[in-house]
């Protein structure tokens, strides 16, 4: 069996490691890993807008993919709208200017007030994977802006690895839940990843 990289109650994430680039590999290797860990056949389709889809029987809403350098991150869920995202570690961010362009008054705040570049690093890659696996499960993108959900109340949470964090519904999301974690690699940057869904 399939074990999952990240957990909620309704949905889970799995890591693949070593991806092909290419959306058609991307659907062949969700579909394996998805029905390894289900036990039975899920196919794993593509949208003509180009977001992924499960194929019948299965909810159409119920699927999530990102890639980044090499690595795939598969998000399903039988009974949820459901998203994912991964990023790897990259020294170079200036987070600090983009938390602020991005991010929510107080969660700029709370990365420009961590005590080394390091941790400022790893609070905006995680508030980042957080809000790009949300904006995932409700359809949108972020082209919508990343200042919603406001996870400034849960910066604790958000910040240990595989604890799932509720978000309350706001002007553009509706309520759910998130789960993060920083994956450490032997030979490259470590990747942040998040799980998110949707109440419902």
């Amino acid at each position: 069996m399939t074990a999952p990289v990240l957990a909620l109650p309704q949905a889970s994430a799995y890591l693949i490691p070593g991806a092909p680039r290419g959306g058609r590999a991307h659907y062949q290797l969700a579909s394996e890993t998805l029905s390894a860990a289900a036990g039975r056949a899920i196919a794993v389709g593509r949208r003509p807008s180009g977001r992924p889809r499960l194929d019948a029987p299965d909810a159409e809403l119920g699927v999530s993919l990102s890639y980044r350098d090499g690595a795939l991150l598969v998000g399903y869920s039988p009974t949820h709208q459901v998203g994912v995202d991964i990023e790897p570690d990259d020294e170079a961010l200036d987070v600090q200017s983009l938390a602020r362009d991005h991010f929510a008054p107080r969660e700029a705040v709370a990365v420009a007030s961590m005590k080394s570049i390091a941790a400022q690093r790893d609070l905006f890659l995680r508030l980042w994977v957080a809000k790009e696996a949300v904006l995932k499960a409700t359809g949108r993108g972020v082209h919508d802006g990343l200042d919603q959900p406001d996870f400034g109340g849960s910066l604790a949470a958000l910040g240990a690895d595989r604890e799932a964090v509720p978000f309350d519904a706001s002007s553009r999301v509706p309520a759910g839940s998130v789960i993060v974690a920083r994956v450490a690699a032997a030979d490259a940057p470590a990747l942040y990843l998040a799980l998110a869904t949707i109440n419902g």
